[in-house]
C-alpha cells in the first residue's frame, strides 16, 4: 500500500519537475489570460427557474452589446426578483461555477469584457441559457 509520505513525496516530486500546468494556473493570475472567458468557459449554470434565466440572458447580451461604462451602471434583479439589486459581476457568481475557483473581480472584468476572448465565452453561455428557456417550455 502506498503511503500518504509517499503520495507528497510524488506530489512534490511531479510539481518541480515541471509538469505542464495551464498559463493562469501556473502563475496564479496571468495578465495574458482573459479572466472573463476563463470564468465562463465550461462554466456550470445553476438556476431555479425562467424567471432567472431570463435575468442571466439579459446580462449576458448586455456583456456582449454594452460598452463598459454603461454596463458598469446597469442593474439586475437578483435570486429572488428583487429588480436592481446586482451589478452583473454580483449576478455571474450566483448563476455560473467556474471549472476552477476564482472571484471576478470587478475592475479587471470591465477592462476585459468587450475583448474578442471574452465575447466568444459569453455568446456561447447565451446560447446554452436560451437553449435550457427553449428546452424547458
Amino acid at each position: 500500500m502506498t503511503s500518504v509520505a509517499g503520495l507528497v513525496a510524488i506530489g512534490l516530486l511531479l510539481t518541480r519537475c515541471g509538469t505542464p500546468q495551464p498559463k493562469a494556473a501556473a502563475s496564479g493570475t496571468s495578465s495574458s489570460v482573459n479572466t472573463v472567458a476563463r470564468y465562463l468557459t465550461g462554466a456550470e449554470l445553476q438556476v431555479e427557474d425562467d424567471g432567472q434565466r431570463r435575468e442571466i440572458v439579459r446580462a449576458l447580451e448586455d456583456m456582449l452589446h454594452r460598452p463598459p461604462p454603461e454596463l458598469r451602471a446597469q442593474r439586475y434583479s437578483d435570486y429572488r426578483g428583487n429588480a436592481n439589486a446586482w451589478s452583473v459581476t454580483d449576478l455571474l457568481p450566483h448563476y455560473f461555477v467556474p471549472r476552477e475557483p476564482m472571484v471576478l473581480e470587478p475592475q479587471r472584468f470591465y477592462q476585459e469584457v468587450a475583448q474578442a476572448e471574452a465575447k466568444v465565452a459569453i455568446q456561447q453561455q447565451l446560447e446554452n441559457v436560451r437553449s435550457r428557456l427553449r428546452d424547458e417550455k
